[in-house]
């Protein structure tokens, strides 16, 4: 082959390729070969795989802008794991106790990262009132989960509204909390009198 004549080999070329971290198309023109024959030594030949593009992308948990291909969506696998737990992991007290509770379902992170209280864009947390129901819960700013927290221990006038949206908020979610265990009691009395008739049969 052409490339043979000017003294390069195929697995030279492939390191070359390889340790500058060239496309094909670079790579034909740096040593003087058309764009076909250097696909046919990459692809056909030596059967190497077309790289995938890299795209520019910004980590949703650091908010780094990285390189990635289509299926990267974080620029490290602690960015990913962060988000996992921060997701999957919910830190509760129990008798005095720090507990964790792994493997849950919280509400969806806010896509506009804002705090769902003051709508402030500050790193949140996740507060809930029920140990039973995760997803039942709000995210929230560090200030505003203080005031969820401690709602008696807020005397200024300042946060009488964000205390209202948080009643309001809170009352909702509790509401959407009774029903769903109103229909599992009425799920589980349909089943016991579908368990009675068919044991009086």
């Amino acid at each position: 082959m052409d490339h043979r004549k000017k003294g390069w080999t195929d697995k030279e070329l492939i390191l070359i390729r390889g340790s500058a971290n060239l496309s094909e198309r670079e790579v034909s023109r740096k040593f003087g070969l058309s764009l076909n024959q250097i696909k046919y030594i990459f692809n056909k030949k030596l059967g190497i795989p077309k790289p995938k593009p890299f795209l520019k992308k910004k980590c949703p948990q650091c908010h780094k802008v990285f390189e990635g291909n289509g299926k990267q969506k974080f620029c490290s696998r602690k960015c990913n794991r962060k988000t996992y737990i921060r997701l999957h992991q919910l830190v509760t007290t129990q008798d005095g106790k720090i507990i964790y509770i792994y493997n849950i379902t919280k509400r969806a992170y806010p896509e506009d990262e804002a705090c769902e209280l003051c709508g402030r864009l500050k790193k949140l947390a996740y507060h809930h009132w029920n140990d039973e129901y995760p997803e039942i819960g709000i995210w929230v700013c560090q200030k505003c989960h203080w005031i969820c927290e401690g709602l008696d221990l807020i005397t200024d006038m300042e946060n009488e509204n964000l205390i209202k949206k948080y009643e309001l908020f809170r009352g909702t979610l509790l509401s959407y909390c009774a029903f769903i265990e109103d229909c599992k009691k009425a799920d589980g009395e349909v089943e016991a009198d579908a368990e009675s008739k068919s044991s009086s049969d």
